[in-house]
Protein backbone atom coordinates (compact mmCIF):
# COMPACT_ATOMS: atom_id res chain seq x y z
CA UNK A 1 0.00 0.00 0.00
CA UNK A 2 1.18 3.54 -0.68
CA UNK A 3 1.17 6.25 1.95
CA UNK A 4 -1.95 7.75 0.41
CA UNK A 5 -3.94 4.50 0.35
CA UNK A 6 -7.43 4.98 1.84
CA UNK A 7 -8.10 3.64 5.31
CA UNK A 8 -11.28 2.40 6.96
CA UNK A 9 -11.97 1.57 10.59
CA UNK A 10 -14.51 -0.31 12.67
CA UNK A 11 -15.26 0.51 16.32
CA UNK A 12 -16.28 -2.24 18.78
CA UNK A 13 -17.48 -2.17 22.39
CA UNK A 14 -17.77 -5.42 24.36
CA UNK A 15 -17.41 -7.35 21.09
CA UNK A 16 -20.27 -5.49 19.37
CA UNK A 17 -19.75 -3.34 16.28
CA UNK A 18 -20.92 0.24 16.91
CA UNK A 19 -22.82 2.25 14.31
CA UNK A 20 -21.59 5.77 13.72
CA UNK A 21 -23.99 8.70 13.87
CA UNK A 22 -25.07 10.38 10.66
CA UNK A 23 -21.95 11.67 8.97
CA UNK A 24 -19.87 8.75 10.27
CA UNK A 25 -17.72 10.67 12.78
CA UNK A 26 -19.38 10.15 16.17
CA UNK A 27 -20.33 7.18 18.35
CA UNK A 28 -22.72 7.05 21.29
CA UNK A 29 -20.97 6.43 24.61
CA UNK A 30 -22.29 4.79 27.76
CA UNK A 31 -21.88 6.35 31.19
CA UNK A 32 -18.60 5.42 32.81
CA UNK A 33 -15.75 3.69 31.02
CA UNK A 34 -16.13 2.69 27.37
CA UNK A 35 -13.42 0.25 26.28
CA UNK A 36 -13.43 0.68 22.51
CA UNK A 37 -11.54 -1.51 20.06
CA UNK A 38 -10.63 0.24 16.79
CA UNK A 39 -9.92 -2.11 13.88
CA UNK A 40 -8.18 -0.37 10.96
CA UNK A 41 -7.87 -1.73 7.43
CA UNK A 42 -6.32 -0.25 4.29
CA UNK A 43 -7.16 -0.51 0.59
CA UNK A 44 -4.38 -2.42 -1.18
CA UNK A 45 -5.49 -0.83 -4.45
CA UNK A 46 -5.60 -4.09 -6.40
CA UNK A 47 -9.31 -4.31 -6.98
CA UNK A 48 -12.70 -3.78 -5.43
CA UNK A 49 -12.94 -4.65 -1.72
CA UNK A 50 -9.26 -5.55 -1.57
CA UNK A 51 -8.59 -4.56 2.06
CA UNK A 52 -5.76 -5.57 4.38
CA UNK A 53 -5.29 -5.48 8.17
CA UNK A 54 -3.39 -2.36 9.32
CA UNK A 55 -3.78 -2.12 13.10
CA UNK A 56 -5.99 -2.86 16.12
CA UNK A 57 -5.92 -0.75 19.27
CA UNK A 58 -7.94 -0.48 22.47
CA UNK A 59 -8.95 2.94 23.85
CA UNK A 60 -10.69 3.83 27.11
CA UNK A 61 -13.16 6.73 26.84
CA UNK A 62 -14.76 7.75 30.12
CA UNK A 63 -18.10 9.55 30.16
CA UNK A 64 -19.64 10.92 33.38
CA UNK A 65 -18.51 8.57 36.18
CA UNK A 66 -21.50 6.42 37.24
CA UNK A 67 -23.13 7.64 40.44
CA UNK A 68 -23.01 4.09 41.86
CA UNK A 69 -19.20 4.04 41.64
CA UNK A 70 -17.24 5.77 44.39
CA UNK A 71 -13.50 6.14 44.73
CA UNK A 72 -13.13 8.06 47.97
CA UNK A 73 -9.66 6.78 48.77
CA UNK A 74 -6.84 4.76 47.29
CA UNK A 75 -7.74 1.91 49.65
CA UNK A 76 -11.21 1.71 48.08
CA UNK A 77 -9.90 1.07 44.57
CA UNK A 78 -8.58 -2.33 43.42
CA UNK A 79 -4.96 -2.32 42.26
CA UNK A 80 -3.14 -4.80 40.01
CA UNK A 81 0.07 -5.59 41.87
CA UNK A 82 1.56 -8.32 39.66
CA UNK A 83 1.18 -9.89 36.21
CA UNK A 84 2.92 -13.13 35.26
CA UNK A 85 3.23 -14.87 31.91
CA UNK A 86 5.64 -16.81 29.68
CA UNK A 87 8.95 -15.31 28.63
CA UNK A 88 9.43 -17.52 25.56
CA UNK A 89 7.40 -19.56 23.07
CA UNK A 90 8.46 -22.76 21.33
CA UNK A 91 8.28 -23.46 17.58
CA UNK A 92 7.70 -26.54 15.46
CA UNK A 93 9.48 -27.28 12.17
CA UNK A 94 7.03 -25.09 10.25
CA UNK A 95 7.64 -22.05 12.49
CA UNK A 96 4.26 -22.47 14.18
CA UNK A 97 4.33 -21.53 17.85
CA UNK A 98 3.20 -24.55 19.84
CA UNK A 99 1.93 -25.36 23.32
CA UNK A 100 -0.27 -23.78 25.98
CA UNK A 101 0.94 -21.00 28.29
CA UNK A 102 -0.25 -19.68 31.66
CA UNK A 103 -1.01 -16.05 32.52
CA UNK A 104 -1.94 -14.78 35.97
CA UNK A 105 -2.80 -11.50 37.69
CA UNK A 106 -2.69 -10.50 41.35
CA UNK A 107 -5.12 -7.85 42.61
CA UNK A 108 -5.41 -6.10 46.00
CA UNK A 109 -7.83 -3.60 47.53
CA UNK A 110 -11.32 -2.60 46.52
CA UNK A 111 -14.21 -4.97 47.18
CA UNK A 112 -13.57 -8.63 46.29
CA UNK A 113 -14.50 -10.85 44.58
CA UNK A 114 -12.88 -9.54 41.40
CA UNK A 115 -14.19 -10.03 37.87
CA UNK A 116 -11.62 -10.67 35.13
CA UNK A 117 -12.02 -10.11 31.38
CA UNK A 118 -9.31 -11.43 29.03
CA UNK A 119 -9.14 -10.33 25.40
CA UNK A 120 -7.10 -11.41 22.38
CA UNK A 121 -6.06 -9.01 19.64
CA UNK A 122 -8.40 -10.10 16.86
CA UNK A 123 -11.10 -7.50 16.21
CA UNK A 124 -11.77 -7.86 19.24
CA UNK A 125 -11.65 -11.38 20.67
CA UNK A 126 -13.15 -12.21 24.06
CA UNK A 127 -11.23 -15.17 25.49
CA UNK A 128 -12.80 -15.70 28.93
CA UNK A 129 -14.45 -13.62 31.63
CA UNK A 130 -15.63 -14.23 35.18
CA UNK A 131 -14.51 -14.21 38.81
CA UNK A 132 -12.60 -17.49 38.44
CA UNK A 133 -10.14 -16.25 35.83
CA UNK A 134 -7.26 -14.71 37.76
CA UNK A 135 -5.29 -17.40 35.90
CA UNK A 136 -5.80 -18.56 32.32
CA UNK A 137 -4.02 -21.01 30.05
CA UNK A 138 -4.21 -20.26 26.32
CA UNK A 139 -2.40 -20.97 23.08
CA UNK A 140 -0.26 -18.29 21.37
CA UNK A 141 -2.66 -18.40 18.43
CA UNK A 142 -5.31 -16.83 20.69
CA UNK A 143 -3.08 -13.79 21.27
CA UNK A 144 -1.65 -13.58 17.75
CA UNK A 145 -1.37 -10.42 15.68
CA UNK A 146 -2.19 -11.17 12.02
CA UNK A 147 0.99 -11.34 9.98
CA UNK A 148 4.52 -12.68 10.40
CA UNK A 149 5.75 -13.97 13.76
CA UNK A 150 7.92 -10.89 14.39
CA UNK A 151 4.77 -8.73 14.73
CA UNK A 152 4.12 -10.04 18.23
CA UNK A 153 1.65 -11.85 20.49
CA UNK A 154 -0.50 -9.93 23.00
CA UNK A 155 -3.25 -10.58 25.55
CA UNK A 156 -5.25 -7.80 27.22
CA UNK A 157 -7.28 -7.89 30.42
CA UNK A 158 -9.35 -5.72 32.74
CA UNK A 159 -10.33 -6.30 36.37
CA UNK A 160 -13.38 -5.00 38.26
CA UNK A 161 -14.32 -5.46 41.90
CA UNK A 162 -17.75 -6.37 43.26
CA UNK A 163 -18.82 -2.69 43.25
CA UNK A 164 -17.91 -2.22 39.59
CA UNK A 165 -14.68 -0.32 40.24
CA UNK A 166 -11.98 -1.00 37.67
CA UNK A 167 -8.49 -1.84 38.87
CA UNK A 168 -6.15 0.95 37.73
CA UNK A 169 -2.44 1.28 37.35
CA UNK A 170 -0.28 4.19 36.23
CA UNK A 171 1.54 4.14 32.92
CA UNK A 172 5.22 5.15 32.80
CA UNK A 173 4.08 8.50 31.37
CA UNK A 174 1.87 9.10 34.41
CA UNK A 175 -1.58 8.52 32.86
CA UNK A 176 -3.84 6.04 34.68
CA UNK A 177 -5.23 3.09 32.73
CA UNK A 178 -7.72 0.35 33.58
CA UNK A 179 -6.58 -2.05 30.86
CA UNK A 180 -3.48 -4.19 31.02
CA UNK A 181 -1.38 -5.90 28.40
CA UNK A 182 1.04 -8.80 28.49
CA UNK A 183 2.89 -9.36 25.24
CA UNK A 184 5.82 -11.19 23.72
CA UNK A 185 7.75 -9.82 20.74
CA UNK A 186 10.16 -12.11 18.91
CA UNK A 187 13.73 -10.73 19.06
CA UNK A 188 15.59 -13.85 17.93
CA UNK A 189 16.96 -14.87 14.57
CA UNK A 190 15.49 -16.85 11.70
CA UNK A 191 17.75 -18.24 8.98
CA UNK A 192 17.08 -20.21 5.83
CA UNK A 193 18.90 -23.54 6.16
CA UNK A 194 18.70 -26.02 3.27
CA UNK A 195 15.76 -24.08 1.88
CA UNK A 196 13.82 -24.08 5.17
CA UNK A 197 13.23 -21.12 7.50
CA UNK A 198 14.57 -22.13 10.91
CA UNK A 199 14.65 -20.39 14.30
CA UNK A 200 18.30 -20.31 15.31
CA UNK A 201 17.91 -17.88 18.26
CA UNK A 202 14.67 -18.23 20.22
CA UNK A 203 14.63 -15.02 22.24
CA UNK A 204 11.68 -12.75 23.13
CA UNK A 205 10.98 -9.37 24.67
CA UNK A 206 8.24 -9.18 27.32
CA UNK A 207 6.00 -6.11 26.93
CA UNK A 208 3.60 -4.99 29.67
CA UNK A 209 2.52 -1.47 28.66
CA UNK A 210 -1.10 -0.73 29.59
Amino acid sequence: MSSDSPLAFYVYRDGQLLNATEGGNEYTLLDGNNQLGVYTVGDKGKGENDWKYVDFKYFNIIKAEPTTTTKTSAQGVPVVTDVQGPTQFQFDANLNVTGKYNFSVTVEGGSPPYYYTWMGVRAPQLLVEGPEYSNITISPQEMRTPGWITEGYFVWFTVKDAKGNYAFWTKPGGQPSNEFMYGLKFTGKIETIDGTDTVVENTWEVQTEP
